[in-house]
């Protein structure tokens, strides 16, 4: 997820920079309906994942994982 925001930011400064350098004008392109939507699958997904990679943990009690360490 930061990965992607980074991406679309550095994407967005580099366009505008450019445009800025060859003075050309630039309207702002940002999708409001279908981004905010991808963001919120993706934290979804990294949710989900998150917790399926330690369901097993969470099941344990907390003697269990101190003596396996």
């Amino acid at each position: 997820l930061t990965g992607t925001v980074a991406g679309i930011l550095l994407g967005y400064i580099f366009r505008y920079s450019s445009s800025f350098r060859s003075e050309t004008p630039t309207v702002a392109a940002f999708d409001t309906l279908v981004t905010p939507y991808i963001l919120t699958l993706m934290l979804v997904a990294a949710l989900l994942s998150t917790l399926l990679a330690t369901w097993s943990y969470l099941r344990r009690k907390a003697i269990d994982i101190i003596r396996l360490i």
